[in-house]
């Protein structure tokens, strides 16, 4: 039930560089053969290498495919954001051992960096007053994990801790530093045709002293418009790019990144907490 391809590739070398090169070995099957993908894979593995598994299909592993063959990687890639069964293929990997990533992470890193800058020049006691973060997505019930994941990320750098939540479309409660409350809500808004689980907007609330706002403008979407308004001190509108997520791009990124990031973790966990999956954190 398999169909095998091997070939090699060969990097031109720099002057005074070595060569180096590559194997890459092509294993083919169908769902029949999967049971016996883990004695044809593990042989091939190198004990001293780095192995990444980038699960790409749209429905979790079966049978015993998990833990015959997944514990020998170093990190688990997903991407439940266009899964058919995001919750289940979490529930299957979240125990497996290596480090586990979503694609959907490295795709809003400039989300990310334009929330850090409408907090240019404010003190811990402006950070210490959000009580409210508002995520705008154009997506469905089963994408909404980018705008969980930034939700997740910004509770967990503002060191907000889970209190309850009340699954999808609607909104979680959260324990800030000092004993105050926090809410994050997701909100769902149909903006014309987009790519699963695109981010529209993020809003953040201080009670009635200060709001920052970043939005992806209807006229302009490869633009960030930035607001913050605060009452000791305002922020001119600017606006930041927001190039297209390139798939290749993030791929790497992923690949590349460290297998294990605190902050990156953080966040996973609150994602999936906050859409009520299994294996919720705290």
């Amino acid at each position: 039930g398999f169909e095998a391809a091997v070939s090699a590739a060969c990097l031109v070398p720099e002057s005074g560089a070595p060569q180096v090169c590559s194997e890459r070995v092509l294993l083919s099957t169908g769902r029949p053969g999967l049971e016996r993908l883990p004695g044809t894979v593990l042989p091939l593995l190198e004990p001293d290498v780095p192995a990444t598994l980038w699960w790409d299909l749209p429905d979790p592993p079966a049978g015993r495919l998990v833990s015959d063959l997944v514990r020998a990687f170093d990190r688990v890639l997903l991407d439940l954001t266009t899964a058919a069964a995001p919750a289940a293929i979490w529930e299957a990997f979240r125990d497996a051992g290596p480090a586990t990533s979503d694609l959907a992470w490295f795709r809003a890193g400039s989300w990310r960096e334009a929330i850090a800058q409408l907090f240019d020049g404010a003190g811990a006691e402006v950070l210490a007053a959000v009580d409210s973060i508002e995520v705008t997505t154009a997506a469905e019930a089963e994408q909404l994990l980018p705008a969980a994941l930034l939700g997740g990320w910004a509770a967990s750098q503002l060191g907000w801790r889970p209190k309850k939540g009340s699954g999808y479309f609607s909104a979680t409660d959260w324990l800030r530093p000092g004993g105050g409350a926090g809410r994050i809500t997701i909100r769902v808004e149909a903006v014309g045709e987009g790519r699963p689980g695109r981010l529209q907007a993020v809003h953040l609330q201080a009670g009635d002293d200060g709001e920052w706002t970043l939005t992806r403008a209807a006229e302009r979407p490869r633009e960030l418009l930035l607001q913050a308004h605060h009452q000791d001190w305002c922020r001119i509108p600017s606006r930041l790019p927001a190039p297209r997520p390139d798939p290749a791009g993030a791929l790497l990124a992923a690949i590349t990144a460290p297998p294990r990031n605190a902050v990156r973790d953080r966040a996973l966990r609150r994602a999936v907490w906050m859409l009520g999956w299994a294996g919720a954190e705290e």
